[in-house]
C-alpha cells in the first residue's frame, strides 16, 4: 500500500509524489500558506507566506504586469501548501526535494493555467521582496546573496486568519480579471 500521502482539509489522501490537478484546491493553498511563516519562522514576528504572495501579486500589478503574471505571482509559492518550504540555501543541495517541488509546481501551473506567465518578472519581485522583508524583520546581513534592489513595501503582519481571508479574496478578484 502506498503511504506517500498527506491529508488536507479537501483531500483525504494527497499523493505528493504523484499529484493530480483535481487534488489541488485553492482553499488548501490559502489555509496552509496563511499558517506558514517566512524564513523558516526564524523571525521576530509572524509573517506568512500568504502575505508574501499577496504582496508579490500587488507589486507586479502596480508595476503594470499582465494579469496572468499578477495571478501567477499570487500562486508562485503554492507548492509550499503541500510540501513544507525548505530555506533556499538548503533546498539548493537537496536535489530530490527540488524534483518533487518542481513536479508539484507544474501540476499547480496546469491547474490554474499559469504556465505562460512571465516567471522571470515574478522571480525578480520575489527576490527583491525577500530583501525588503529581511530588512524589515531585522535579519538582513551582508553575507546574504545579492537579491537585487530592495522594494519599498508596507507590511501588514497579518494574522493567519486574516492572511487566509485576504489571500482568498485576492485570488477571487484576480481570477475574475483573467
Amino acid at each position: 500500500m502506498n503511504r506517500n500521502f498527506i491529508t488536507t482539509p479537501a483531500v483525504p489522501q494527497f499523493y505528493f509524489l504523484n499529484p493530480k490537478p483535481e487534488d489541488i484546491h485553492i482553499e488548501d493553498i490559502a489555509c496552509a500558506l496563511s499558517k506558514t511563516c517566512r524564513f523558516n519562522g526564524l523571525i521576530p514576528v509572524f509573517y506568512s507566506v500568504a502575505e508574501h504572495s499577496i504582496l508579490v501579486s500587488k507589486i507586479l500589478e502596480k508595476q503594470g504586469a499582465e494579469m496572468l503574471t499578477v495571478f501567477a505571482g499570487l500562486l508562485h509559492d503554492a507548492e509550499e501548501a503541500y510540501l513544507p518550504d525548505i530555506p533556499s540555501p538548503i533546498k539548493k543541495v537537496m536535489t530530490e526535494a527540488q524534483r518533487i517541488y518542481f513536479r508539484l509546481s507544474l501540476i499547480i501551473s496546469e491547474k490554474y493555467g499559469i504556465n505562460y506567465a512571465k516567471w522571470e518578472a515574478i522571480e525578480d519581485i520575489d527576490r527583491r521582496l525577500c530583501t525588503a522583508e529581511a530588512r524589515a524583520l531585522g535579519i538582513w546581513n551582508d553575507q546574504w546573496d545579492d537579491t537585487g534592489e530592495s522594494l519599498e513595501v508596507d507590511f501588514f503582519w497579518l494574522s493567519p486568519e486574516d492572511a487566509e481571508e485576504v489571500f482568498l479574496k485576492r485570488y477571487a478578484v484576480l481570477r475574475d480579471k483573467l
